[in-house]
């Protein structure tokens, strides 16, 4: 198996963490697997943490790093969207020659069951399509953007367009090499500038439409919230899923409120070396934004003024009708 992330300095203890959940969870094949890690600049000694899973597990850890000024500077990118993103783009041009098949993940993700199936799924009859994907399990549900829904409306037409997730993606470097480069890429990009939104997500959504396989999300790309909110918690995921992403707020983030879905990606970090500092660095942030607490303050006030426009309601009525509610 070849598995390619990529990252900065401040997601190597959520990498460790995603890549520790990969292994123990294929401990059978662990030899044969083989992770491609993208980074811009990472001092080596941060980096050599990751290198640890080789002795641990008997995997292969491969650290690439990108020639980050290849990218343009004015690429839009965000905190939640940050420029290690435009990475993927440049997966066929970075890899050997005779990785052909490789399995793109996002560091936001646990895998929490045996994915073989999955990465062995075919690109089509005739072997040419260029992704296996998950649908977007948020755009699903919620729908696009405005902006969106411009730049898809050609594909929209034909009655059977359905937005992606790029977090999880099985790409077919055969084809891609053949097709893309890096350069290709970001001229596709400029053009449909302004009318994008989720950055290169929407650009391969663009630009592959009809030549993707699709598997199913909820074992494959599992939006962690989405399901719990939907009644499909820990217990549900553990046993149907085999990719849980944590879309949004992360597990390691003060910001939210919490829920179940999010204790199997703490089993793992419990596996990790930052543990201990994950734990810290959360319980910090939480006790300094007191998140749950203002959330509730609020929820209050709010009830509070509701009850108020009830009341008044109520009297302006009973004042009209000469009668008690």
């Amino acid at each position: 198996m070849n598995i390619a992330i990529a990252i900065n300095e401040k997601y190597i203890p959520y990498a460790y963490v995603m890549l520790v959940s990969l292994m123990e969870n294929h401990k059978s094949i662990a030899d044969r697997i083989t992770v491609y890690i993208l980074f811009g600049y990472i001092p080596d000694e941060k980096l050599e943490v990751l290198g640890q899973l080789e002795g641990k597990y008997g995997c292969s850890i491969v650290a690439l790093q990108v020639p980050i000024d290849r990218l343009p500077a004015d690429l839009p990118h965000t905190e939640q969207w940050s420029v290690e993103v435009y990475f993927r783009l440049m997966l066929q041009d970075l890899l050997p020659e005779d990785v052909d098949r490789l399995l793109y993940l996002d560091t936001d993700i646990i895998i929490s069951g045996n994915f073989e199936e999955y990465y062995n799924t075919p690109f089509g009859p005739n072997g040419d399509k260029v992704l296996v994907v998950n649908a977007d399990m948020s755009a699903k549900r919620v729908g696009l953007t405005a902006v969106q829904n411009d730049l898809f409306a050609h594909h929209m037409r034909n009655g059977d367009f359905v937005y992606f997730n790029a977090g999880v993606m099985l790409m077919n470097l055969k084809v891609l090499r053949n097709e893309f480069t890096l350069d290709i890429f970001l001229d596709e990009f400029l053009k449909r500038k302004d009318r994008i939104f989720a950055q290169e997500q929407d650009l391969l959504n663009d630009l592959f439409y009809g030549r993707i396989v699709f598997v199913d999300e909820n074992r494959f790309d599992l939006f962690a919230k989405i399901a719990y909110n939907e009644g499909r918690g820990y217990d549900w995921a553990k046993k149907n899923s085999s990719i849980i992403h944590y879309a949004g707020r992360k597990p390691w983030s003060g910001e939210g409120l919490r829920y179940d879905t999010e204790l199997i990606w703490w089993e793992y970090a419990a596996m990790t070396p930052f543990y201990t500092e994950l734990m810290r660095s959360l319980i910090e942030e939480e006790s300094r934004l007191a998140y749950a607490d203002s959330t509730i303050r609020r929820l209050a006030n709010e009830k509070d003024e509701l009850n108020n426009l009830v009341n008044k309601l109520k009297a302006l009525i009973e004042n009209l009708t000469g009668q008690q509610i």
